[in-house]
């Protein structure tokens, strides 16, 4: 009797042990850093778009008690949105490496270029966290450090560099929820 209890315990230790491997496993996965930006599923032609004619800028909050500033900016001039687009389409990839990414308050700016009225492109842009770009067909882009293609983002919303990442704030008006998929 005995030795069929000793062979039980040693059964329900070795099933515990899976279950915390497994349960470790899973939080690795799950935290693991990545650009992990919301992505707004489109059907859109996505060819050459530097002929776009405009751009329109929302900044979202994933997290509306963080208070993050609305942001709604539609951009008309040619020069300017030529160049963000251009910024964009140059910014390289991300680091092949592991990093660590700072804290992600859940604000991201959300592009969409037109021509002539048509959207034509998007991207989404992620100032905090891992800060990077998704462009069309899981395209991730690196901004850490891309100092041309903040500068050009910041010309085209009209403010400093410095205010495209907004801190997390006690009160006030907050950014829109992210788009779902499909919108």
């Amino acid at each position: 009797m005995y030795a069929v209890l000793g062979q039980w315990q040693e059964q329900t230790c070795n099933a515990k042990r899976t279950v915390l491997i497994l349960c470790a496993l899973c939080a690795l996965v799950l935290t693991g850093c990545s650009i992990t930006t919301p992505i707004v599923i489109r059907n859109l032609r996505t060819a050459n778009s530097s002929g776009a004619t405009s751009v329109h800028i929302l900044r979202t909050s994933e997290f509306p008690q963080n208070h993050i500033p609305p942001l709604d900016r539609t951009v008309t001039d040619q020069a300017q949105t030529k160049d963000l687009y251009d910024a964009l389409r140059a910014l390289p990839a991300p680091p092949s490496d592991s990093y660590v990414c700072p804290a992600d308050f859940g604000e991201a700016y959300y592009l969409t270029f037109y021509r002539n009225k048509q959207e034509v492109f998007w991207a989404v842009v992620k100032p905090d966290g891992c800060q990077g770009a998704v462009l069309p067909n899981n395209d991730h882009r690196w901004t850490v450090g891309q100092t041309h293609f903040l500068s050009v983002f910041a010309t085209a919303l009209g403010i400093p560099i410095s205010q495209l990442l907004q801190a997390p704030r006690s009160s006030g008006p907050s950014a829109p929820l992210p788009p779902t998929a499909g919108n």
